[in-house]
């Protein structure tokens, strides 16, 4: 581990898996503390399930693994933002 590095603040818990995806939990030991009460509590998911062709199936795949992330995260990562962006542009 780097000196000094640190565990950054997360807003969101996509910035949480984008970072734990990318970084070993053994490298921050010293900067971990226990936690009592779950932090997640209140929070309400949804399953979609997505159908995608082999072709698309590894292209997706190449993405995620350049990405260092894996193939749930990345279309995740990609729903949120999509989301994120519609609902900016209808409610203008």
């Amino acid at each position: 581990m780097e000196k000094g590095m640190k565990i950054p603040e997360f807003k969101t818990i996509e910035e949480m898996a984008r970072f734990w995806n990318t970084h070993d939990i053994t490298d921050f030991e010293n900067h971990l503390i226990e936690v009592k009460e779950p932090l997640f509590e209140n929070m309400e998911s949804r399953i979609i399930l997505l159908m995608l062709d082999s072709e698309q199936y590894d292209k997706l795949k190449k993405i995620a693994d350049q990405k260092k992330l894996n193939t749930i995260s990345l279309v995740n990562e990609w729903v949120t933002k999509q989301i994120e962006d519609e609902s900016n542009q209808l409610l203008r």
